[in-house]
């Protein structure tokens, strides 16, 4: 494929490759790997970035999985990266066995889904002592489409972004979600408090959480 004929989604992904190998650029975290991570998955994948950004995509000792709802960056993994494997299914639904996991990985991906049934089905697929490691939205992540110069917004996308910023008022103050109507879409932010809650709830523990360039949290599963 030349570069003319890619697609804006796989330009965008091969972007977020090129901030990952660029360790001087803000936009740019990664999740790091150890030998007992044998198993791992990356919940919205994109074309497996994040694998092959942390050098472990051609580590043939370990299962990789890249999970993403959308179908186009997944060929093109497929066509480029032959050690991973690629899922097209959404963080709330996922069709892989309970206990199988070491380690979840998920960078940008969590916000857009519903949160509260997204953990528990991590906890459901991680081992007693599986990791996540995930990148999250704060409240400026919604609020700044909203701050542009007056006109260069619609009054639909305002309408859209105050549905989802009532959203995260919901996830931080009684942990659940709600789906925007027509749509079906989920989006909100998180705050420190309601994400640490809802990680207890699901069973983890050892959580951290890191603000700084990025909302950045990771958790340890129970092992009891």
């Amino acid at each position: 494929m030349t570069s003319r004929e890619l697609s804006e989604t796989i330009r965008y992904h091969l972007g977020e490759l090129e901030v990952s190998f660029n360790t001087d650029d803000p936009r740019n975290t990664l999740p790091v790997f150890n030998n007992s991570h044998k198993v791992i998955l990356d919940i919205g994948c994109g074309i497996g970035q994040t694998f092959v950004a942390t050098g472990i995509a051609e580590d043939e000792s370990r299962l990789l999985i890249g999970l993403d709802n959308e179908i186009e960056p997944l060929h093109y993994g497929v066509d480029e990266f032959s050690n991973l494997k690629f899922i097209n299914a959404l963080a709330d639904q996922l069709p892989i066995a309970s206990g199988s996991v070491d380690m979840v990985v998920s960078r940008v991906t969590i916000p857009y889904t519903n949160i509260p049934v997204t953990f528990q089905e991590i906890n459901r697929i991680l081992k007693p002592g599986g990791e996540i490691w995930m990148t999250l939205h704060s409240v400026r992540a919604l609020l700044n489409p909203m701050l542009r110069p007056s006109g260069s917004v619609s009054a639909k996308a305002i309408l859209i972004r105050s549905f989802f910023l009532l959203n995260g008022f919901l996830l931080h103050c009684f942990g659940i979600l709600f789906p925007l109507p027509g749509s079906g879409a989920y989006e909100s932010f998180q705050t420190n408090s309601g994400i640490r809650s809802l990680l207890k709830k699901n069973n983890f523990e050892r959580i951290v959480i890191k603000r700084d360039n990025h909302f950045l949290v990771t958790a340890r599963k129970r092992t009891k």
